[in-house]
């Protein structure tokens, strides 16, 4: 988005208000985004209202890359995500088929082949973010340490794009997972919101089966994701066999028991992957 606080539909409606037509927005989108224009000025063929509205009203980055981190096989980088609001997020780069994964071995031996004298990977090189949704989280996993925190914010559409933005600065992202902090699904609008700038040719231009959301099981809202979201991919975190077990570790399950949650999957025509 250009700006978090305000973001995408704030920007058109000021448009709307100045008379400047729809299909410029989107021509700004993809000069920023899409060609990666470092500033609104540097995007060509704007009406001179939209280039003074942007400068007196809006920011094309509200979020701060704090620190990254990279692991030592090269794999993953670790970005510490400073908001507007002071408060901190992490995002994660993870790199596949370029890269030897220490932690699995035997994936390397079985992905890897022999050509002209030199070990490659078989698959092609590939980079896949997990974003936050949420500051903190009110579902209360025990396994987790977002749980811990309870939620604090609640992420814009904005700053999960920025999110997206800011990784883009280090290398190209080819997938999106919503696996970060927070539960996406509990964030419903902001979150569909952001999916609509990811999977946008003016902007960030990612395939809907390469955007998936993990979710722990908010049963009403999975029901109405295939409708509000087509092709994108829902992950279910499971975590347990049993309906007692899976309570005691995420209490969420009590108001939303395995047979309900598997209810609902069957309703749900999108791709889904068990997570246990």
């Amino acid at each position: 988005g250009i700006n978090a606080e305000y973001g995408e539909d704030k920007l058109r409606e000021r448009c709307k208000e100045l008379g400047i037509l729809d299909m410029h927005v989107g021509k700004l989108y993809n000069g920023l985004v899409f060609r990666n224009c470092p500033t609104v000025a540097d995007v060509p063929n704007l009406p001179k209202k939209l280039y003074e509205l942007a400068d007196r009203e809006f920011t094309l980055c509200t979020s701060k890359l704090i620190s990254q981190s990279t692991s030592s096989d090269g794999s993953a980088t670790k970005m510490v995500i400073e908001l507007q609001d002071g408060h901190r997020i992490e995002s994660v780069l993870m790199r596949y088929g370029a890269h030897e994964l220490k932690n699995f071995p035997e994936q390397v031996e079985r992905k890897t082949v022999v050509r002209d004298g030199q070990r490659q990977f078989k698959s092609k090189p590939r980079c896949t973010l997990c974003v936050s949704s949420q500051v903190g989280c009110s579902m209360g996993c025990t396994f987790c340490a977002t749980g811990t925190m309870q939620l604090l914010a609640n992420l814009t559409a904005g700053e999960i794009l920025e999110q997206v933005y800011l990784a883009r600065t280090i290398e190209p992202v080819r997938n999106v997972v919503f696996m970060g902090m927070g539960e996406p699904l509990d964030n419903y609008r902001n979150v569909l919101a952001a999916i609509r700038g990811m999977v946008d040719v003016q902007r960030f231009s990612l395939k809907h089966s390469h955007v998936c959301i993990s979710t722990v099981g908010v049963v009403p809202r999975i029901r109405t994701l295939a409708r509000d979201a087509p092709g994108v991919t829902l992950a279910l975190s499971l975590h347990a066999p049993t309906q007692e077990l899976r309570q005691r570790i995420v209490p969420t399950s009590k108001a939303w028991p395995l047979d309900k949650l598997m209810a609902a999957v069957d309703k749900v025509s999108m791709l889904l992957i068990l997570i246990i």
